[in-house]
């Protein structure tokens, strides 16, 4: 979830039909959310409203207008729970609109697709996971960049 004006969720359109009026279930929780219309799309990458009476303005993460990432900076992946830290070793080229971080330490990475990628430095979201280089024991993920209008 991400909080520059009102409650969204950024997701990958990879991960499927993520069409308004779908409900969406919490990891680990009977409790839901029900995404309302689409407010952004990108490359790989869609927000969404949502209307929830269970998920609120407390566990919004926060999101700044204009986020940014270089080399050599650090990024955290959060999922479940988890912290993935990471740091940011290729940016896009025109071949491909990702950026690219690698792990210390390798992470199991299937069904982490929208993960929020948060930025230490800024102390924000900046973008959410959508590819790594191993289901189970990942070290290197890539993300895109979330340009909210």
């Amino acid at each position: 979830m991400i909080n520059p004006r009102n409650l969204y969720l950024a997701a990958s359109k990879h991960q499927g039909n993520n069409a308004p009026g779908t409900k969406l279930l919490q990891h680990d929780s009977k409790e839901f959310v029900t995404l309302g219309k689409e407010v952004h799309q990108q490359k790989d990458l869609r927000v969404l409203k949502f209307d929830s009476d269970t998920i609120g303005q407390d566990s919004a993460l926060p999101y700044r207008d204009d986020p940014s990432v270089t080399r050599g900076e650090k990024v955290v992946i959060l999922n479940r729970g988890q912290q993935i830290t990471g740091i940011v070793r290729q940016t896009p080229d025109s071949k491909d609109f990702h950026y690219y971080f690698e792990t210390e330490e390798p992470f199991p990475a299937a069904g982490m697709s929208g993960s929020p990628v948060f930025s230490t430095r800024l102390g924000s979201v900046i973008g959410v996971l959508q590819v790594a280089n191993s289901k189970t024991k990942a070290t290197i993920g890539g993300f895109e960049l979330l340009e909210m209008p």
